[in-house]
């Protein structure tokens, strides 16, 4: 997840469809609105004197929601190409509105739209390809741009820029081309990365009435939402096949089956199963009511797989019951219900034994209409309901249908393949670790997997008496959070030893975009009685130790440390411990801001960072930062600093608060430093100060303040501060409380 946080001014967002993942999000905040971008050339802008937010979709579509209203879906080259919202609190207001296409020209005639790309080794080409379509994306809506791009370092030779000083277009594919056709553990999969759909023959019943049809009943756009939102989703979509081929299917990674007009002939069904067999294929096979001549189609297809016919059911609902990747990546989804008529069913009997059951209808316990199982190297899934999907139904009525339809797609594109944690909890239940021990110890041991431990209802709960993870002189390497309490569910640790206590070794945590070592994502809010802004008032995690302790020389690389979202925390011990020897530095590195509160509340005792012989660097943030009415309420100081150890905030200040409400109030010094001296806090950012404080350069603007009163830095003589721009920002309503007891 890519988040923007936009506070004042205006921000030009390419997305460039074909680097995104399934799940991958990149995300626009006002304060008063949040546009999600994929594949999609967006412009946004806030006035903060006016609290006024607007967007302009230039090329894909985005989807904008005002804080406290429903989402506006916003399509370039429509009547709907962008929104206004405006207003706080319970006063916002929101309007889709047509921007013509001069204003549009302005907006990138006044944006250097150069491009800076991350891009993975080895896939150079992959990333000039993606990086011809995001510009021509923008070319194909905004007319007569009539700008030349300054040329790319080592691009190619085609195409032209999308504005002043635009990148020169590089050669490469221009249409259905996709990413790669599957991952290295996928064993295979096809050579593309398209989405083909079979036009059956027409006998004038609905047909294939799903992706890419040409249903003679005038059906093609049943579902035209959820096909559309595919390639929102970063898919590309396949011309459809009369004839099923091996040829075909080569060229794309997943293919889907809808309500079929007549049965594919057999020597079709044999290369279809050995495209998911032994190529690695991804297979989506829809079914619906029992009964008609699309309902033998689908069941002869199902039989191919393993799986029985379906017959009739009568529920209006599904339950999303599983904790498989399918339910669970990139969205959350167990224990949640959809909207959609259920009228045909699996029973127990006719899933096969390797399948996972992932929607029921009605109920958690009730009839069978949604599973996914291996197929040789390949993978099918099928639900039995396409009403799921409709423009008018259930896609149409509710988001918990596009985020199904979201990550199956997702599962099927290869991101399924992704081990799963290690422990996950889900469906009420309740998890008990070990007696007095750590969940996972390891010693001496190189390992890699992808999460630890993830919940994810409000009914589910997870119970430790001893550390969630204790390792020592190991290298680990673990992409996702280690910890992750999701849609409300609660941890509550009994132990005063650290949460993650690393002694010693190198440890890779959490580096994919958007996650953190402790990911808590709650559902609960209340009215804070500080601030008046409503936060996240349920406690996900209730620890009486560190969270995070490492000790011994240990070196962390990680995205952040604890993202706090809707969600509220109780410290007694720091947060952060780093803790060095005499000759080895303990040693942090996070890639954005190391603690993040988005609508979240924390109480600490004091310190929040604790650091000994150690050091951290934040590579681009801050490390403190408060979103959208967070408030940090510290009784003692912020942060302890001892023996020659150093914050390094390379790219942001040293404290960041943002937006209406939002707080951090510490009632000791922002920093005692101490031990033997040499501690050294060095910030640079581009933040202009508005004031300096107790010798210290603060920038407070659009309603924001900074208060430091009393002691604001406590034995002076053994540290210092060095800032290039300003070490503590409040902005657009933030404020912060340094009161130096």
């Amino acid at each position: 997840r890519d988040v923007h946080d936009l506070s004042s001014g205006a921000i030009l967002v390419n997305v460039a469809r074909q680097l995104m993942r399934p799940g991958d999000e990149v995300v626009i905040r006002t304060p008063n609105a949040v546009a999600a971008i994929r594949g999609s050339t967006v412009f946004g802008s806030y006035n903060a004197i006016t609290q006024a937010s607007f967007f302009a979709i230039l090329s894909g579509l985005g989807v904008i929601t005002p804080v406290g209203l429903q989402p506006i879906t916003v399509t370039a080259n429509t009547q709907n190409n962008g929104a206004n919202v405006s207003g706080s609190g319970t006063g916002v207001q929101a309007n889709a509105i047509n921007v013509p296409v001069g204003q549009l020209n302005q907006i990138l005639a006044e944006s250097n739209v150069g491009k800076a790309v991350k891009e993975e080794a080895g896939k150079q080409q992959g990333v000039q390809n993606a990086v011809k379509e995001a510009a021509e994306l923008a070319k194909v809506v905004v007319e007569n741009l009539g700008q030349d791009g300054g040329g790319q370092q080592g691009g190619g030779t085609g195409g032209t820029g999308t504005g002043t000083g635009g990148d020169k277009g590089v050669t490469g594919c221009t249409a259905n081309c996709g990413k790669d056709g599957g991952k290295k553990e996928d064993s295979g999969g096809g050579t593309g990365a398209g989405i083909g759909s079979y036009s059956a023959s027409n006998s004038g019943g609905r047909e294939q009435y799903g992706l890419n049809s040409s249903g003679g009943s005038g059906s093609s756009s049943y579902i035209q939402a959820a096909k559309d939102d595919l390639v929102t989703f970063g898919h590309t979509l396949a011309t459809p096949t009369n004839t099923i081929t091996s040829s075909y299917l080569g060229t794309v990674s997943s293919f889907y089956m809808g309500l079929l007009a007549s049965t594919p002939l057999s020597a079709e069904r044999t290369t279809l199963s050995d495209w998911v067999s032994s190529s690695g294929g991804r297979l989506f096979i829809q079914q619906d009511h029992t009964g008609g001549g699309w309902y033998g189609p689908a069941n002869t297809i199902l039989g191919d797989f393993g799986f029985g016919p379906t017959d009739s059911s009568t529920s209006d609902t599904h339950f999303i019951v599983s904790s498989h990747a399918i339910a669970t990546s990139p969205n959350a989804l167990s224990g949640l219900t959809f909207n959609g008529a259920a009228n045909s069913k699996f029973d127990l009997s006719d899933i096969p034994s390797d399948a996972t059951i992932f929607a029921r209808a009605g109920s958690a316990t009730g009839p069978i209409t949604g599973a996914v199982r291996p197929f040789g190297s390949g993978k099918v899934a099928t639900t039995t309901d396409i009403d799921m999907w409709s423009s008018s139904g259930g896609y149409g009525a509710g988001s918990n249908n596009r985020r199904l339809w979201e990550n199956i797609w997702a599962f099927l594109d290869g991101n399924g393949a992704e081990d799963p944690p290690l422990y996950t909890v889900a469906n009420g239940e309740k998890f008990v670790g070990p007696s007095l021990a750590p969940l996972l110890q390891v010693s001496n041991l190189s390992l890699m997997f992808d999460s630890l431990l993830l919940a994810t209802d409000p009914t589910s709960s997870v119970s430790l008496s001893g550390p969630l993870l204790k390792a020592q002189a190991s290298k680990l390497t673990v992409p996702f959070s280690l910890l992750g309490m999701h849609n409300g569910s609660r941890l509550v640790s009994s132990s005063n030893d650290p949460l993650v206590w690393l002694q010693g070794g190198t440890y890779s945590l959490s580096t994919r975009t958007g996650n953190a070592i402790f990911h808590l994502w709650g559902t609960e809010t209340a009215v804070d009685s500080e601030t008046g802004v409503e936060v996240g008032s349920g406690a996900g995690v209730t620890h009486n130790g560190p969270f995070l302790q490492a000790s011994d020389g240990a070196t962390i690389n990680t995205e952040k440390v604890l993202k706090l979202d809707t969600a509220l925390l109780e410290a007694t011990a720091p947060i952060i411990s780093l803790l060095g020897t005499g000759t080895a530095q303990t040693g942090l590195t996070t890639q954005q801001s190391t603690i993040d509160l988005m609508k979240a509340k924390v109480t600490s005792n004091g310190p929040v960072v604790a650091m000994d012989k150690s050091f951290i660097n934040v590579t681009n943030g801050a490390l403190i930062n408060l979103t959208y009415g967070s408030n940090m309420i510290v009784t003692g100081d912020l942060i302890r600093m001892l023996s020659g150890s150093k914050i390094n905030v390379v790219n942001g200040p040293l404290i960041s608060v943002a937006g209406a409400g939002s707080l951090l109030d510490v009632s000791g010094a922002l920093v005692n430093f101490g031990g033997s001296g040499g501690n050294k806090i060095i910030v640079n950012n581009s933040i202009a100060p508005t004031a300096t404080l107790s010798g210290l350069p603060v920038s407070a603007t659009y309603g924001g303040s900074v208060n430091i009163g009393g002691t604001a830095v406590k034995n002076p003589g053994l540290g210092s501060i060095s800032v290039n721009g300003s070490l503590i920002s409040a902005t657009n309503g933030g404020s912060v409380k340094i009161q130096g007891k």
